[in-house]
């Protein structure tokens, strides 16, 4: 029989006969429900265990002649639920109230500025003052650079609630073999090894090793807070030239030391051309007149030239053969002039400088040019010629061959000193060629302007491999 469900009748058992029993009809006995919240206008739904009765509503309110028996009593507030268990008794009134109250809650982070997610929603920036609902929260805390971090807490309405959260820091420990290698990380430069770096965020770190005469080593490793990590490296002594040394390149091309810089001792080979064009696709365009592998090239232009100079860069970088800010470039007109022995000149450009020291030549101050004086028309008396292999004559006292004669060489400089790289400008060629017979053009100051974008069978250069100038990181 259901909960408050009772029935009676009387029966005379006296008589013989059998007695007609009456059929029962059983009603259900009713109570009443209270449910209230704090504060109300909370949403609320009833249902019996059986299922049989439901209601909905707003609080507050009283629900007469409900069928006695147990209810799950379920009201919210926004996303804010709450659950219960009533018993309804048979002519009584049965009171539930639910207290939706809240309380603030004050959440900091060390460092400050952290997101803060409640209940996966994000509730702004520490530091914050949160007004939150008094029950349990899940809490996580998100700063750029840590990983995140987690705390449960459950809101009193008694009293002020605080959540703190520490995004604790590590430490790197770098060290050399041999000490006294650069410590750089993103252009932050740090110190000399032995180092100790500290407040490091937790995570991975990459750290750059440099030191003179050796190769560029990384160094990485996983930073934990309030740990400190070890990381060593021992270094490798770098294939790239010492200074004031002379080296032979990959392509077997020889340099020999030049104020700041190596400078080629000869012009750019063939071969040395043809390995480029092999590797990057370029079109190779061979000189009208038989040539072999050690000429000079020649129907180049300045940015072919360029272009040679940043492959081969590239290419030693790559090979651990050069260090990484040094690369191979076209020599500045003021460098070749250096190369060829002019050492005085004035003015700020090349055109400024252009034939004003009168009667100085590769050779010497001799007119006409002394036998071996270089592959030149005028010197060997020929009215056509070609190219000759590279160093077939001696070359002058820092050890450079054919500063005159054989191929016109490109500088890097433009003729009026223009800053501009690219598109059609003038360029400066220096040192004569095979068919150069004139004395002024003969002469070391003498400068070939011509269209950067020109190739010639008289068109050649050298290169020098220069140690670039730091790169300014402020900007």
């Amino acid at each position: 029989m259901a909960p408050g469900m009772i029935a009676e009748t009387n029966l005379d058992l006296s008589s013989k006969r059998p007695a007609d029993l009456p059929a029962f009809h059983l009603v259900r006995s009713k109570g009443a429900l209270q449910i209230k919240s704090e504060p109300a206008g909370a949403q609320f739904s009833l249902r019996s265990e059986d299922g049989q009765v439901t209601r909905e509503g707003v609080t507050p309110q009283s629900i007469v002649d409900l069928p006695t028996g147990k209810y799950s009593l379920m009201a919210h507030r926004g996303d804010w639920w709450m659950q219960d268990e009533v018993e309804v008794q048979r002519g009584e009134t049965t009171n539930k109230s639910f207290a939706f109250v809240s309380a603030i809650t004050n959440v900091t982070s060390e460092p400050s500025g952290a997101e803060i997610f409640v209940d996966a929603k994000s509730r702004g920036r520490t530091p914050l003052r949160l007004d939150l609902p008094s029950r349990p929260h899940e809490l996580l805390a998100h700063l750029d650079g840590w990983p995140d971090e987690q705390q449960r807490i459950d809101v009193d309405a008694q009293r002020e609630n605080t959540a703190h959260f520490v995004f604790a820091n590590g430490s790197v420990k770098i060290t050399s073999a041999p000490g006294g290698a650069t410590v750089t990380a993103n252009g932050k430069e740090f110190g000399q090894t032995p180092l100790v770096i500290e407040e490091v965020k937790p995570g991975n770190a990459a750290y750059e090793l440099r030191l003179a005469g050796y190769k560029a080593t990384s160094v990485s490793g996983k930073v934990e807070p309030q740990q400190q990590t070890f990381l060593a490296a021992r270094l490798e002594k770098s294939a790239g030239p010492a200074s004031e040394q002379p080296f032979t390149n990959s392509l077997g091309m020889k340099f020999v030391p030049l104020s700041n810089v190596h400078m080629s001792a000869w012009e750019t080979r063939v071969q040395d051309y043809q390995a480029f064009c092999r590797a990057t696709g370029r079109r190779y365009e061979p000189a009208d007149f038989p040539q072999t592998a050690t000429h000079p090239v020649v129907k180049v232009n300045w940015f072919d030239a360029m272009a040679f100079c940043k492959w081969l860069t590239d290419k030693e970088r790559e090979e651990n053969l050069i260090e990484d800010q040094q690369a191979y470039r076209l020599p500045t007109d003021l460098e070749w002039s250096v190369a060829v022995g002019l050492v005085n000149e004035s003015g700020a450009t090349p055109q400024a400088r252009d034939g004003k020291i009168k009667n100085e030549f590769p050779w010497g101050k001799q007119w006409p040019p002394p036998n071996g004086a270089g592959n030149y028309s005028a010197a060997s008396g020929q009215r056509r010629g070609a190219t000759m292999p590279v160093g077939s004559f001696n070359p002058n006292s820092l050890g450079l061959y054919d500063l005159g004669g054989n191929v016109w060489e490109w500088c890097g400089d433009t003729y009026k000193g223009d800053s501009i790289v690219t598109g059609r400008d003038w360029g400066v060629l220096r040192g004569g060629s095979w068919a150069t017979s004139n004395r002024l053009e003969m002469q070391s100051s003498y400068r070939n302007v011509i269209d950067r974008n020109d190739r010639d069978v008289i068109y050649g250069f050298r290169c020098v491999l220069a140690t670039q100038p730091e790169k300014n990181t402020d900007n």
